[in-house]
Formats: structure tokens, sequence, C-alpha cells
């Protein structure tokens, strides 16, 4: 009989299944009632069973740890893209190898697993001193108060009397004020401004006729 020959290649770099052969023949026949030669040409041997990232190996499979897949459990499951993860729906998925994880989107807070809403306007805000501030879901609005205009996170004074947004009376005189406006009767007139009647200074003795003289 020869030598046993070196181990051939495994046939498998993973798994339950990978075998490798090693062979050896005979040389020369028994002759003259020499004893058999044996029949056992051929050996085999088991080889790189395993399975990777932590999976078990069992006789006919790799049972894979959470977040892996494959034969070997080589293949790293993308729990995001195929909607496998638990992350809250204000919250971003981000894979990982072998899992993933969550972050709660921007105006959001918690562990990603669960998020609630920020509720921006009781913190600091770029909303202007003259605007409010509106909270909704993760995030805010800033509206200008009445009396200014602007983007909410810049408001100017609106002048109502120049722009003709006033309810004064015709006879009565605008003045705009910081974020509002008055009206004043003008003389002559009397009222809040807002509506003003005429004022008969001949019967209210408001008149600086002499005493000899008719008011008109």
């Amino acid at each position: 009989m020869s030598e046993w020959s070196v181990w051939g290649s495994c046939s498998a770099t993973c798994g339950p299944h990978g075998y490798k052969t090693r062979t050896r023949n005979i040389t020369r026949e028994s002759q003259c009632g020499g004893q058999t030669c044996s029949n056992d040409l051929v050996q085999t041997s088991t080889c790189n069973r395993e399975c990777l990232n932590g999976g078990n190996v069992t006789t006919t499979e790799c049972s894979c740890k959470a977040g892996w897949a494959g034969a070997c459990c080589e293949t790293d499951v993308k729990e995001c893209q195929a909607n496998l993860h638990n992350c809250d729906v204000h919250a971003d998925c981000i894979n990982t190898f072998g899992g993933f994880h969550c972050i709660c989107k921007e105006g959001y807070t918690g562990d990603g697993i669960t998020c609630l809403n920020i509720n921006e306007c009781n913190a600091s805000t770029t909303c202007h001193t003259r605007a409010t501030c509106t909270d909704n879901q993760g995030s805010y609005t800033c509206a200008c108060d009445d009396g200014y205009t602007g983007d909410g996170q810049s408001c100017n004074d609106t002048d109502e009397c120049s722009e003709a947004q006033d309810d004064c009376d015709i006879s009565a005189t605008c003045q705009n004020t910081e974020g509002s406006y008055t009206c004043t009767c003008n003389a002559g007139y009397t009222g809040n401004g807002t509506s003003c009647q005429n004022l008969n200074e001949c019967d209210s003795d408001m008149n600086d006729c002499d005493r000899n003289a008719d008011c008109v």
C-alpha cells in the first residue's frame, strides 16, 4: 500500500456539510497466498463545519443569530429596508452589522423606540419677540402678532394709518403706535375716534363768540 495522500480541499468554506478526503493506492497485489490488501483506499473527514457571526451549526443547517441570514449566517439582514424593526414612526432606522438602532427625528425626544413631540415653544425658539409661537408635531411655527408684519422670525410694526388698515371715522385723525394705532376725533367733533359726531358749539357754550354776537 502507498502512503496516504495529503488531505484535499474542503468541500465548503462554512456550514454543516463540509468534508475533505485523502487516498492511497495498492502498489502491488498480494501473491502466493499472501494477505489480501485492504480496500480502505479513501478516507473522509469533516472540515469547516462552523457558522459565521455567532451562528450555531446543526447536522443540517446553520441556526443564525438575530440580524444574520444565509447558509453560513454570512449575510447581514437589512432590518430597516425590510421593515423588520420596531422604531417609532417619528424615528429614523439606522442599519448596523447584525442589527439596527433607532434615532428620534428632529423635534422629537426619546429612545427611538418611543418618540415624543418636543414643545419648542416652551424653550428657546427663533420666533421674534413680537410673534406668537405655535407648536406642532415635530416642529413649530412663528406668526407675527397683530399690528406687525413679517415671517414670524422678523416682525416690523405695521403703520395701519398710512396703509389704510384703520377703522377711524372719516372725521378723526389716525395716529400710529407700536403694534397698533389710535383714533382721535378732529376739532369740532366728539366721539371715540371710530365714531365721530359733529359738535354744536353754539348749543354747548363751547364757542368764543361775543355775548352781543350770534353763534352760527
